[in-house]
């Protein structure tokens, strides 16, 4: 009986203190006689458009959850709770017209029986209406009094148009999050929250122009801009002395302005699905640079140059157009992570056996005629991919790899004698005593 009752106290105070963090539901909160004793309070979904009274008899409040609310305006009030470092005031979710229309099992089972061009048509209307609708709905005009010690700021789904410019009275402002909102630039007066250090403007309308200077933000360390409408980046973006992380993904970005070489701090550059046709020379010269993304571009050429980028721990260049890789990428010895995937490689580089440190290796999908032997002097490689190649052998010596737990190879010419062989039956069994994951 004793030990039920101490997995009951545990598990109540395991839900206590999960409760605590993700928010405390304002109807517990408003009766309660301890308000003093709450740290973290959700209004989340709640159908108010203004705060209660009580929320002032907070004053150990640290976080506040407004979302999917009618609320436009934060009261005078809140800046009585000395505490008070963050507020998630995310705008109300639309739903879209494609999934108000299939969200049954049946409606969705109809369309895919369609033909193609007429999914397509319905598709293409359906995305119409949401713009339209989009178009329709208003701004909110959001006001915000003077919160001396608020940190952290999610205006995300807001329909904004414009940043609010009560946002200059937070003068401690760390963190923005402005995503999925209908911005078309960035704004100059972000420049006089001085404190920012983290903003995110992920799924807006965002058009930059190379003639167009950005706010400078000298003390930002992330900058997210994915999935926008930027073909280009001005020149300033060397300025942004203090820069780590930089998300351009998701964007229309064909070159990178000489200027970026400047940001002597970036640790990791996300380009993932953009026009590029070639790594821009400034990114070559980023030597602190530790993860570079690549990913869905177009790019037909890796220069040598990619030895100066000696930090590189994770290197994406996957779903590009590349025939080679340069044998300088030898010299990357801290990497650790290699994608190459769907590429159009007929050789790997001897000089991939320099690489100790390395652990995911993912080649599949290109026109490797030959096994990269060199891959047996990787002595940490974790996960080997070659699958979709034109093989026709490996070296069963890879067991020898004690590390090694993915290995896929499937879809290449390995011919029924070679599985047929007693050292394939072997390495299958070793293989297989891992758990892990391997597919012939």
């Amino acid at each position: 009986m004793k030990n039920i009752l101490l997995v009951i106290s545990f598990l109540f105070l395991s839900q206590l203190i999960f409760a605590q963090k993700r928010g405390i539901p304002f109807k517990i909160a408003e009766n309660s006689d301890r308000k003093d004793t709450i740290r973290f309070l959700t209004f989340a979904y709640a159908e108010i458009s203004t705060l209660p009274d009580w929320i002032v008899a907070c004053q150990n409040l640290e976080s506040l959850d407004i979302s999917q609310t009618n609320i436009i305006e934060l009261p005078k009030q809140l800046q009585k709770l000395p505490k008070l470092r963050k507020i998630i005031w995310q705008g109300k979710f639309m739903k879209s017209a494609f999934s108000t229309l299939f969200r049954t099992d049946e409606s969705a089972q109809m369309f895919g029986k369609l033909p193609k061009e007429r999914q397509k048509q319905i598709a293409d209307s359906l995305f119409k209406v949401d713009e339209q609708m989009k178009e329709k709905m208003t701004e909110p005009k959001l006001r915000i009094p003077k919160l001396k010690n608020l940190q952290f700021l999610d205006l995300s789904l807001q329909q904004l148009r414009n940043i609010p410019t009560t946002l200059k009275r937070l003068k401690n402002l760390d963190s923005l999050y402005l995503n999925t909102n209908r911005l078309t630039n960035v704004s100059k007066k972000l420049a006089k929250n001085k404190k920012l250090t983290a903003l995110y403007l992920e799924n807006n309308q965002i058009v930059l122009d190379k003639n167009k200077d950005l706010p400078v933000l000298k003390n930002i360390i992330r900058l997210s801009l994915i999935n926008n409408r930027i073909t280009k980046i001005p020149s300033n973006i060397g300025k942004f002395k203090n820069l780590q992380f930089l998300n351009l993904a998701s964007n229309q970005i064909s070159h990178l302005p000489l200027d970026l070489a400047k940001i002597s701090t970036l640790r990791q550059l996300i380009l993932y699905k953009n026009n590029l046709s070639a790594i821009p020379e400034a990114v070559y010269e980023l030597r602190s640079l530790e993860e570079l993304d690549l990913y869905y571009n177009k790019i037909a050429y890796l220069s040598p140059k990619i030895e100066q980028l000696g930090k590189l721990t994770h290197l994406y260049l996957s779903y590009n157009e590349l025939k080679e890789l340069p044998k300088e990428i030898g010299n990357l010895v801290e990497l650790t992570a290699l994608y190459v995937h769907h590429n159009q490689l007929i050789e790997l580089p001897k000089s991939l056996e320099n690489l100790k440190k390395l652990e995911y290796l993912h080649s599949g999908y290109n026109k490797i005629i030959e096994f990269p032997f060199q891959i047996l002097q990787i002595p940490m490689l974790y996960e080997l991919s070659l699958e979709e190649n034109r093989m026709t052998e490996f070296p069963t010596d890879l067991s020898k790899i004690k590390t090694l737990h993915l290995f896929h190879i499937q879809g290449n010419s390995l011919p029924v004698e070679f599985k047929k062989k007693p050292n394939f039956k072997d390495f299958k069994i070793e293989m297989e005593k891992r758990k892990g994951n391997f597919m012939f």
